[in-house]
């Protein structure tokens, strides 16, 4: 995992992109990623999103 990045996790990242987390979970399951992000994941199995590349979604070109 990358250090010294803030982490969000998949109900998050969905607060973030306006979705639902099941909505989140569902396209990471069909598609394998959401608009292109690759989660990451925890020693503990969850999986988190780089917040940085979150923002970018929303923010682009920022």
């Amino acid at each position: 995992m990358p250090e010294n990045s803030e982490l969000v996790d998949i109900n998050q990242a969905a607060t973030m992109l306006a979705m639902k987390p099941s909505s989140v979970r569902a396209r990471l399951y069909r598609e394998g990623s959401v608009w292109g992000l690759k989660p990451l994941k925890s020693p503990n199995g969850r999986l988190l999103f780089l917040a940085s590349e979150v923002r970018g979604l929303i923010q682009p070109g920022k």
